[in-house]
């Protein structure tokens, strides 16, 4: 009657929403894609009483489909996961392909659209088999197979509709793991691109230690420090935080690390002449800067850079701390600006903070054409210059505190032997604070320390 025929669509209904719900379950488990896969076959025997089910996706050159996930309800059935099958000669799976549409297909032992698998259907058993696409983007890129052992079964109008609902769900899930991939892999490459950038060997001239450290805090990171060569045995110290993190903070770090060493005239030692008139030069020889000309070349680097960023890429609204300096290992001067970042501190080697060097103008990249003010200090011999981001001081216990200037700088009070002793207290503390917890920001540290020299 109509009144039995609505409960039985209604009791339908309900059924199929609880195995969608069911499968809902099952994919949000895991971000493993074959665990999932291998979860839906499971579920997917029990709601069609199936002898089992697998599910095939295309290879790259759509010649062959290949098993990625398997369940049989049969202890005696062997395991089919991975093995391939050739579509030529196999008329069901090409029809599925081609058109998109499933298909039932009884007596699969014996029907000429089956012949390719006659043999494995009557070793198996199969009787009849439900063949479905899993469509992604309006692309075919696999199909599911259910097959029944029983002679008389044969999958209903509603049966097929709930596989084709299923299997949509199945190519989505499919098609975000593999741009998940896709998005995994050029990260990993932006990662070594990144890693690139930064110096694989620290020109350390003779009386002098240089120590570094780095820690991303995603594959890809917006710090950066840099020690570079310069003419006349002069040095370029830098490090630097881009607001943000990700990619496009990772790029920007690039090109800031980019710009600093061209206007600071390092490419002159590659034959590259600097883009700024203010450097006539352009050999590695010749009279030693004085003090003067180191001050000049760091305001020259910063604020050209400072203009090009603001005048070309001010729309992105993307900001940089910046700390860069000159050496000269002679004397020991150290001319720097420091635009806006966490002032680096000189200590001396029996403890103590001897001198921080606080900001001297405004971030990179907010204004053009603004002034920088240029400092010189005096690194004597036994003093230790630890530059760091805002990633130490901001790191996050498990507890949410934060590491804190406070806790730092009590830390850089104690006596420290070397520059790499400095440094690998500080990374021992911050990752002993921080234990377990998911690193909040880019972490670096960079410390110089003047030999003292002995007789």
């Amino acid at each position: 009657t109509v009144l039995q025929h609505a409960k039985e669509l209604a009791e339908t209904r309900a059924n199929n929403l609880a195995v969608l719900n069911r499968l809902a379950t099952a994919v949000s488990s895991t971000l493993d894609l074959d665990k999932i896969l291998q979860a839906i076959c499971k579920e997917m025997v029990g709601i069609f009483s199936a002898r089992n089910t697998g599910i095939c996706l295309l290879n790259e050159e759509k010649t062959k489909i290949k098993l990625v996930a398997f369940q049989t309800s049969s202890e005696k059935e062997d395991d089919a996961t991975g093995l391939e099958l050739l579509l030529e000669g196999n008329a069901a799976t090409l029809l599925v392909l081609e058109t998109g549409q499933s298909i039932v297909v009884p007596d699969v032992q014996n029907n000429p659209i089956t012949e390719s698998y006659h043999d494995i259907s009557r070793k198996r058993g199969t009787q009849c088999i439900m063949i479905v696409p899993l469509m992604a983007r309006g692309e075919v890129i696999g199909t599911i197979g259910i097959p029944t052992s029983d002679k008389d079964r044969v999958f209903t109008y509603e049966e097929v509709s709930l596989a084709q609902t299923i299997a949509s769900q199945i190519a989505s899930v499919i098609h975000n793991a593999r741009l998940y991939t896709n998005i995994q892999r050029d990260m990993e490459m932006g990662r070594q691109i990144q890693a690139s950038f930064f110096p694989q060997s620290l020109p350390t001239p003779l009386g002098w230690e240089i120590a570094t450290y780095f820690q991303a805090a995603r594959q890809v990171a917006g710090d950066v420090y840099d020690v570079f060569r310069l003419p006349n045995n002069q040095l370029g110290f830098v490090i630097a935080d881009v607001c943000d993190k990700g990619v496009g903070s990772a790029l920007f770090m690039g090109l800031i690390r980019s710009l600093i060493r061209i206007f600071s005239g390092s490419m002159r030692l590659y034959g590259i002449s600097s883009i700024s008139d203010s450097t006539k030069a352009d050999s590695l020889s010749g009279p030693l800067p004085s003090e003067d000309d180191n001050k000049k070349n760091v305001l020259k680097a910063v604020s050209v850079t400072n203009d090009y960023i603001a005048n070309e890429h001010g729309q992105l609204c993307m900001f940089t701390s910046l700390f860069f300096g000159i050496l000269n290992p002679d004397t020991g001067i150290f001319s720097y600006i420091n635009s806006g970042h966490e002032p680096p501190l000189i200590i001396s080697s029996a403890g103590g903070i001897k001198r921080k060097l606080k900001p001297t103008g405004p971030v990179i990249g907010m204004k053009a054409n603004v002034k920088f003010g240029v400092n010189q200090v005096e690194i004597e011999p036994g003093d230790i210059l630890i530059g760091y981001t805002d990633g130490v001081t901001e790191a996050l216990a498990p507890n949410g505190k934060l590491f804190s200037r406070k806790q730092l700088l009590s830390l850089l009070e104690q006596p420290s032997v070397s520059a790499s002793d400095i440094i690998e207290k500080v990374k021992t503390h911050l990752s002993n604070f921080i234990n377990e917890v998911q690193q909040s920001d880019d972490i670096t540290l960079i410390a110089i320390q003047r030999l003292i020299k002995t007789a």
